[in-house]
């Protein structure tokens, strides 16, 4: 409900007012235009009065990127609603947004718990550390974009969220957080018009102002945001189209962006890619969370266990809790129960948390046909391959399986060892013996389309 106040003095015309405001912040037409997510057309045409009634959103834009008192503000907004007052506050905003300004605007910290035995990656974090530095030195209308790719169980979303921790004081707004689940196994992956909606809500948008559309969805995001200073992450994205459509477009805002996918053609500000653990960080991961004290066993066994789980974060933290969990257990019974490969995955598993069937999630989206060749590159002696041997068990040509050889390099599947040089991890090549893929005829050409050789 809109509240009139009749006590106050009518408000003076809008484009003059504007053009007042924005000389006094010595600002040109563009530099507000850009700072404020607008065309620079829509804010001539405010100036100059043709537009009669403008977007509440467009004119919270214009309002905190001129950073206005509140008197200023409230000013502003009854130029351009003559039946604006004050006291009608959030409700009185046409979509919905909180009308505080960004000195009294409630911080957001969407970060779920950091690790308290977070392990290594110094030179990874090192790197996004530079670029948060970075970007505070960037534009006020450069959106920074940082992106973390390895294989599944890698630890991407443990190293994103340990160094937001690490950094996000940095950013005035606070931290947005939104898990796009492209490989979970309860349910399907959000929409992209269902994660707008949710991050227009969070940001102060009110439900009944959300468009329905995506393209206004995705408008309005990015209006919002362009007065912003943020840390907005999205884990576990599933693909690059995907992230294009959730960016903001202008704003002091940085993005970081975890994918089993190698993004490349996001055009990332940094790009990380995590490998495993070195056999030091193994062992000290592994000794953090078994609650194993220096000297309490050999280094040996506790070797052999780290390198039976590949230095791979997620089966070493497994193994550690694993033990914890067993008090009879020694380490040195441990690692003998892990060297057996026939029931390594096995040895494995704790609660909802799977080596099998997180690294499954990788190879699964596959054709059975082409489970089914991978599954026999893992059975083969020779841990390397090239393409040559990907054609001839598949019985394509080479340029085609060079093709799905990107693909799986690109995905995290296949580690490229050097040019034309392939091989399995440990773990993964243990999962796909342990599939239970029917083997079918190899796929006819047609299923080896769209560029990449892969179906859906």
């Amino acid at each position: 409900m809109v509240t009139v106040d009749v006590t106050a003095q009518p408000p003076a015309a809008l484009g003059e007012l504007l053009r007042r405001l924005r000389l006094a912040a010595g600002m040109t037409q563009d530099e507000l235009a850009t700072k404020a997510g607008l065309s620079l057309r829509a804010l001539g045409d405010i100036e100059r009065g043709r537009t009669l009634v403008p977007y509440r959103q467009s004119m919270r834009a214009l309002a905190d990127a001129l950073d206005l008192s509140r008197p200023r503000f409230t000013e502003l907004m009854r130029a351009a609603y003559p039946t604006y007052s004050q006291s009608a506050g959030t409700q009185d905003n046409a979509c919905g947004q909180d009308d505080r300004s960004a000195a009294t605007r409630a911080r957001t910290n969407e970060l779920p718990a950091g690790i308290t035995d977070f392990v290594g990656r110094e030179s990874p974090l090192a790197q996004l550390t530079q670029a948060t530095v970075a970007s505070q030195k960037a534009a006020a209308d450069t959106v920074g974009l940082l992106c973390v790719d390895g294989m599944a169980g890698i630890g991407k979303t443990a190293m994103v969220v340990h160094a937001a921790h690490r950094v996000g004081d940095h950013f005035r707004d606070g931290i947005l957080y939104t898990e796009l689940r492209a490989h979970a196994s309860d349910a399907r992956p959000p929409s992209t018009a269902a994660v707008l909606a949710s991050l227009l809500r969070r940001v102060g948008v009110a439900d009944d102002r959300v468009p329905d559309s995506i393209a206004d969805r995705m408008l309005l995001w990015r209006a919002v945001m362009a007065t912003r200073h943020m840390l907005v992450i999205f884990d576990d994205a599933t693909h690059s189209h995907q992230i294009r459509s959730l960016l903001p477009g202008a704003g002091a805002s940085m993005v970081l962006v975890t994918s089993r996918k190698k993004l490349a053609d996001l055009d990332a500000d940094t790009t990380i890619s995590l490998d495993v653990l070195t056999p030091a960080e193994a062992a000290c991961l592994f000794m953090r969370v078994a609650r194993i004290a220096p000297g309490a066993t050999t280094d040996r066994d506790i070797d052999i266990v780290t390198e039976m789980c590949g230095y791979l974060p997620l089966a070493i933290r497994i193994a550690g809790a694993r033990l914890r969990s067993r008090p009879s257990w020694t380490v040195t019974h441990q690692a003998a129960r892990l060297a057996r490969d026939s029931s390594r995955l096995a040895e494995l598993v704790l609660g909802d948390r799977s080596v099998s069937e997180t690294l499954g999630q990788s190879f699964g989206k596959f054709s059975a046909a082409q489970r089914g060749i991978l599954q026999e590159l893992s059975l083969r002696r020779t841990e390397a391959f090239d393409a040559r041997v990907l054609a001839t068990l598949g019985g394509y040509d080479l340029s085609r399986a060079r093709r799905w050889l990107d693909v799986l390099v690109e995905d995290n599947v296949v580690i490229e060892q050097g040019p034309d040089r392939y091989t399995f991890h440990r773990l993964m090549r243990d999962a796909l013996r342990a599939a239970t893929t029917d083997r079918a005829p190899a796929p006819p050409p047609k299923e080896m389309s769209a560029g990449v050789g892969l179906t859906a």
